[in-house]
């Protein structure tokens, strides 16, 4: 049954079936020192995966920022198409940023970059979390994304921005 599966045996089926892939399980139970399996390799070295491995698990915030987004919209304290310069910046001189809507950066169609630049996520800090972030962020705010893409065009950058504006 599934109440009393062993994680480990799920882990190798899984792992067994997708063997290109490089994946991780990690879980603890009530407080005891977690039990880490990895299986496949590394994508940018093709060397095996290790269990201290660094995991980028950025992407799986997208479906949470959506749904709050959602939820935010059906008790109209937000709306889908304002643009996110009404919410909460001065607007911005790019034609880029200023087409950019809350709907048009969950869908990866508002021409936004794919990432932000290294010396954007790297800055100094204040020490001051939220207020560092909105720094950074009001510091894209004005420059033109480079290249401007038009339709469907994957962006970190654009949910930062539509998080921020929640």
């Amino acid at each position: 049954s599934p109440a009393t599966a062993d994680p480990a045996e799920i882990f190798a089926r899984v792992a067994d079936k997708h063997r290109g892939m490089a994946i991780g399980l990690a879980y603890s139970v009530a407080g005891a020192p977690p039990d880490i399996m990895v299986s496949g390799k590394t994508h940018r070295r093709g060397v095996p995966v290790a269990q201290d491995a660094r995991w980028h698990i950025g992407s799986i915030t997208k479906s949470m920022t959506a749904a709050l987004a959602l939820s935010l919209i059906e008790e109209g304290t937000l709306g889908l198409d304002a643009p996110l310069g009404d919410v909460f910046f001065t607007p911005p001189s790019s034609d880029v940023w200023q087409a950019a809507t809350l709907r048009t950066a969950l869908s990866h169609t508002a021409g936004l970059p794919t990432a932000f630049d290294r010396p954007v996520v790297e800055g100094a800090t204040t020490g001051d979390g939220p207020r560092d972030r909105i720094d950074r962020l009001a510091s894209m705010w004005d420059a033109d994304p480079a290249p401007a893409v038009t339709g469907l065009a994957y962006s970190n950058a654009g949910y930062v921005y539509a998080g921020s504006a929640m």
